[in-house]
């Protein structure tokens, strides 16, 4: 089974796991369709709508757990990227405060489309 570039980027930042990142991977790629294909402003993107319930829809998981697995996964993708000094590689800034579930999985569908850190690509 070949992997998503989404989930070579997220073993990338944990490294080598068997937790379960197909989900978040998946949050990841629909992200990137409603940035890159479908020209959703990253503001208009509302996660209750229009990504956890999709994303858990195409995998036949139930919404709420999908979404509290992926927000976990992401707070560990932070965590990781903070120990591991990835932050500047993904984001480009180091922000204050960690961002919330959403804004990384916005920040590294970013990534995964332009291959730059997000404060490279909005500029």
């Amino acid at each position: 089974m070949d992997l998503t570039q989404a989930e070579c980027l997220i073993h990338t930042i944990l490294g080598p796991t068997h937790r379960k990142i197909r989900p978040f991977a998946a949050c990841i790629d629909r992200v990137e369709e409603l940035l890159f294909v479908q020209k959703v402003h990253m503001e208009d993107i509302r996660f209750m709508r229009d990504v956890y319930p999709v994303v858990a829809e195409r995998m036949h998981q139930n919404t709420s757990s999908l979404t509290r697995l992926v927000e976990r996964l992401a707070n560990d993708c932070w965590r990781q990227m903070r120990r591991k000094n990835l932050v500047e590689t993904y984001i480009g800034s180091n922000p204050l405060d960690p961002p919330y579930p959403a804004e990384l999985t916005c920040y590294l569908a970013c990534y995964l489309h332009l291959g730059r850190p997000f404060s490279q690509a909005i500029l």
